[in-house]
């Protein structure tokens, strides 16, 4: 027994000493503090469903939804939490006063996971974590625990060899072809064929159709106007007038600042045909909307009337009618009203133009894009050629060669050296502030020119600050610096560079810092890529080189360029042995009005899945990301099909249309639940217990938790028989988490620091 004993420690000890001497050929990662957030989805709105069980019990042996404290508003205030921040995401770390009692959940904290620091893993590791349903943001790894969180995020994935295109999906192709100049469908080679010919003179027909200029010009009319109401700010006023009266007449209102806010907005819905009121001075109607009544009449579940709500809201707003105007005489307060059958307040404004100003507005691109652009006017015009002239300066020449038809290519970057490239980080800006409403550090300047790409990033190894080495650890190596920024832009004052400069670093860490190693021992196929896939797309708009689908394992940036010169999409992917994994994409947003470019860049992230697959038999899936049913805009990923959801139970993956059906009916306001097992499995076994025991760990999980090293600051890796007993109560709970949350496998593989 003694000498089975000292064989098991000499191979501990050897296992160590190789860690010692070798340790890339480990996962280095470190322990992350629990903390519960905000949820991104619901933002605290459901708070409410941590109250509420599922309908049936879970299978015996299986998890079961927690039930959680919850705060009341009023001790929510008084009791009172400390908030810090976690990490630059804005995220925020809550714990109670009490720590003997139960933990209380506010409309802050709905939202928990388990996470860990990886500073490497390999692809190969990374693709088991997300077969458990782990995803990672930057080099932060992290595993919903969705049994006691708001909003349930389930892994969702494709098989792209079985994806059938929808029709909505066809129409963004063929709008992109003929924006790029390449819709040759018009053009037949049969001339015989009837039915061909009559395709083609209804297209001829088509083209020749002029587009109608009254409707245009009321287009044109209705998004300046748009822009009056947002540049004068009186949505604004209007809104925070509207949430001064429902915190003054509901104290106890459960809901949090930011999801009040978005109730609370007043949302231009129509628009009156526009009138002449003289030669030069034009007219238009606005009608703002808000269902902040009926809202707060269903968060409350009844117990705030929305009929009284409205009046006595509808009357505010006309008694501060006054004050909620400004000196802009351009907009003119016309009355409030409230509709008692739907219980939405209605604001009716007027809005004075001139007509230059219509004239001028319609001439600038990137002032329009602000509204949806209409198809039937932006088809006569050259949308890329006004594009690129609105983004950069060009010089004559380079105008002149500008014209359609033009090439979309991407090209996959990796996303370190992506991140040296100046225009990445602002084309994120601009994103960023068009869709989520974030300030853009540039300020709607224009570069004078293409700005460098990879000729920055030996002067950025030489020019780091200390301030950025303690902001980015060691991953600031290749990155652009203050001085760089401050080149590149000699216009800007000092204060805007560094605003410019802290903006970068948050989002390197986000979308640039990578853990994963990459790897080019890829097993290709023989055929070199002659092989037949099925469903593979030949007449895709967009072009996919050889070279971009033999790229090693890793962390990438595909970058989309118009003539490979002009950036409008950024696709941030990670390339695993048996998936491509879509972790973000950002884009131009005057562009994606008319080219939808985030459902085109997942189309071509499926294709380029489906031309991979012809040199890599077992890459074949397409990972995107999670899906949340009780959000919205996020039930847009089981649009591409058949897709499917992995279950929180057994981890197995389930046909989408089964596993939706599953969470309606076993749990419709949890979202959490069994979906892998059937009905008669399901119901014949939910009677049997009423409580789940968690399970206990067996005899091999023990005897990983005694293999896997760790690093305590003592110079060399240990293991559990290394330490004293008073050492191992506090280490043994924390790598039995670990080895829980991740498996054997890849706990065996890693090293873990346990010291700052």
């Amino acid at each position: 027994m003694a000498s089975v004993q000292n064989e098991e420690r000499n191979t501990l000890l050897s296992r160590a000493n190789l860690a010692q001497m070798n340790p890339e050929s480990f996962h280095t990662l470190s322990l992350c503090s629990p903390y519960r957030t905000e949820c991104g989805y619901c933002h605290g709105d459901r708070l409410h469903v941590l109250t509420q069980k599922n309908p049936y019990p879970s299978l015996p042996g299986e998890p079961e939804v927690e039930i959680l404290h919850i705060a009341s508003p009023t001790s929510e205030k008084k009791e009172g939490t400390s908030t810090e921040d976690c990490d630059d995401r804005g995220t925020n770390e809550v714990m109670s006063e009490d720590m003997k009692g139960p933990e209380i959940i506010t409309a802050k904290t709905t939202s928990d996971a388990y996470a860990l620091h990886f500073k490497n893993i390999s692809a190969q590791a990374y693709l088991k974590l997300i077969d458990r349903g782990w995803r990672r943001s930057g080099k932060l790894l992290y595993l919903p625990k969705n049994w006691n969180s708001c909003c349930a995020a389930i892994p969702i994935r494709l098989e792209t060899p079985r994806f059938t295109i929808s029709k909505s999906q066809k129409k963004i192709l063929r709008r992109l072809k003929k924006i790029l100049g390449i819709d040759h469908r018009e053009e037949t080679n049969n001339a015989n064929d009837k039915f061909s010919s009559s395709i083609c003179t209804r297209k001829v027909k088509r083209q020749k159709h002029q587009p109608n200029k009254r409707k245009d010009w009321a287009h044109g009319v209705e998004s300046k106007a748009k822009c009056i109401l947002d540049e004068d700010g009186i949505l604004d006023r209007i809104r925070n007038q509207t949430i001064n009266h429902i915190t003054k007449q509901v104290p106890d209102l459960q809901m949090s600042n930011s999801s009040l806010a978005k109730l609370c907005a007043f949302k231009p819905s129509k628009f009156t045909k526009p009138r002449k009121e003289s030669a030069d001075i034009i007219s238009i109607e606005c009608t703002l909307l808000s269902r902040i009544c009926p809202a707060l009449h269903g968060q409350s579940k009844g117990k705030i009337d929305r009929i009284l709500t409205g009046k006595c809201l509808s009357q505010t707003l006309e008694n501060t009618k006054a004050s909620l105007m400004s000196s802009n005489e351009k907009i003119q307060f016309q009355n409030v009203n409230f509709h008692e059958k739907s219980a939405q307040m209605i604001v009716q404004l007027k809005v004075i133009l001139h007509e230059n100003d219509v004239q001028a507005y319609q001439d600038d691109p990137m002032e329009s894009s602000t509204g949806n652009a209409s198809m039937s006017s932006n088809e006569t015009k050259d949308i890329i050629k006004e594009f690129v002239k609105a983004s950069l300066h060009l010089t004559p020449e380079e105008e002149k060669s500008l014209h359609p038809p033009y090439t979309l290519t991407v090209k996959s970057i990796s996303a370190d050296v992506s991140a040296c490239m100046p225009q990445v980080h602002r084309l994120y800006c601009r994103y960023q502030k068009s869709i989520h409403g974030d300030e853009d550090p540039y300020s709607g300047a224009r570069s004078s020119a293409a700005l460098p790409s990879l000729d920055i990033t030996k002067e950025s190894k030489s020019n780091n600050t200390e301030d950025d080495e303690s902001d980015n650890e060691d991953d600031n190596g290749n990155l652009i610096t203050e001085e760089n920024f401050a080149a590149y832009y000699p216009d800007y004052d000092e204060d805007q560079i560094k605003k410019i400069h802290k903006s970068y670093l948050s989002f390197c860490r986000f979308l640039c810092s990578s853990p994963i190693v990459q790897d080019e021992s890829v097993p290709y196929n023989t055929c070199n890529g002659k092989a037949k896939v099925e469903g593979a797309d030949s007449d895709f708009p967009i072009s996919i080189a050889e070279e971009d689908v033999r790229i090693p394992c890793g962390s990438y940036h595909q970058h989309y360029l118009i003539n490979e010169k002009y950036l409008i999409a950024v696709g941030v992917v990670d390339i695993l042995p048996h998936c491509l994994s879509s972790v973000y994409s950002f884009y131009d947003p005057y562009l994606s009005n008319i080219l939808n470019l985030g459902k085109l860049t997942a189309l071509y992230e499926i294709n380029w899945v489906k031309m991979a697959l012809r040199y890599r038999p077992a890459l074949k899936y397409y990972y995107l990301g999670f899906y949340i049913h009780s959000c919205q805009k996020m039930r847009y990923k089981a649009e591409y099909k058949p897709s499917e959801l992995l279950c929180p139970c057994r981890g197995i993956w389930v046909g989408f249309e089964d596993a939706k059906v599953r969470i309606d009916a076993r749990s419709p306001i949890r979202n959490v639940c069994n979906i892998s097992a059937t009905d008669n499995e399901f119901f014949a076994k939910a009677k049997i217990s009423q409580e789940v025991n968690e399970p206990e760990f067996n005899k091999m999980n023990e005897e990983v938790v005694n293999k896997i090293l760790f690093d305590i600051g003592a110079g060399r890796y240990l293991t559990m028989n290394m330490i004293t007993e008073e050492a191992q109560e506090i280490v043994r709970p924390l790598l039995k988490e670990l080895v829980e949350e991740t498996g054997p496998e890849v706990a065996l593989e890693s090293i873990v620091k346990l010291c700052s």
